[in-house]
């Protein structure tokens, strides 16, 4: 709860939903180099870096089907 209601102008200001949806392939992208120094660094296993480079991609193709909206 805020406590109150927030100024509407405040509340188009600070969605930040419009953009990111703009970011998301990047955001992805970026996602998926990180994942992949995390398994060359050890901090991650095959398995972990599989599975969620897996999550990512499958992210990216609905995001390019045009089948996600956030």
């Amino acid at each position: 709860a805020t406590g109150g209601s927030l100024d509407p102008k405040f509340l188009i200001w600070q969605s930040s939903l419009p953009i990111d949806q703009r970011l998301l392939a990047v955001d992805i992208a970026g996602s998926l180099a990180h994942v992949a120094s995390l398994v060359a660094a050890g901090l991650l296993t095959e398995a972990e870096g599989t599975k969620i480079t897996e999550g990512l991609d499958a992210v990216g193709t609905k995001l390019s089907e045009g089948k996600l909206q956030l």
